[in-house]
């Protein structure tokens, strides 16, 4: 008999048939020991255990988790259509110790963008010092800047 795994990840599910007829004693159907049938059910894990390690990582694939402290209210800009954009910045601290043992607070400031329904929440209900748990894609972006420099931005969204 198969036994039916049956697995759900967020925006995706899938289904999986998983070690079928394999006998797990160890022996072959005459009664004799075998390690063909070992072997069978180790090349069949991996298959699952690739095909289960495919969909994880493309159900991940460029996901952000940020857990920090808002640094200013959001700023919000409306467009005629009706749509939002609220940009925000998000402070994210991390502590070690230095070479001398001393206790170090690093803290690094990330640029996040919102838009749509999301932007109409955070709009209303984030402050500044809030702590706020955020979840999104990175999207890098590059422009010239009025000096002629080329700046390359990394936001959140």
């Amino acid at each position: 008999s198969s036994e039916s795994l049956n697995g759900y990840l967020p925006h995706r599910s899938f289904k999986c048939k998983f070690s079928p007829n394999v006998n797990r004693s160890n022996k072959s159907p005459s009664g004799t020991p075998t390690d063909n049938w070992d072997k069978d059910e180790q090349v069949e894990r991996h298959h699952f255990n690739n095909r289960l390690n495919s969909i994880l990582m493309n159900a991940l694939r460029n996901r952000v988790q940020l857990i920090g402290h808002l640094g200013n209210d959001p700023q919000v800009k409306s467009f005629d259509n009706g749509n939002k954009v609220v940009k925000l910045t998000v402070a994210t601290n991390s502590t070690y110790n230095n070479k001398a043992g001393e206790r170090v607070q690093d803290t690094q400031w990330h640029n996040v963008v919102m838009w749509g329904k999301t932007a109409e929440i955070a709009e209303k209900y984030l402050q500044k010092g809030q702590e706020v748990a955020i979840e999104g894609k990175l999207t890098t972006r590059s422009y010239d800047d009025k000096a002629g420099q080329n700046v390359t931005s990394l936001k959140s969204s």
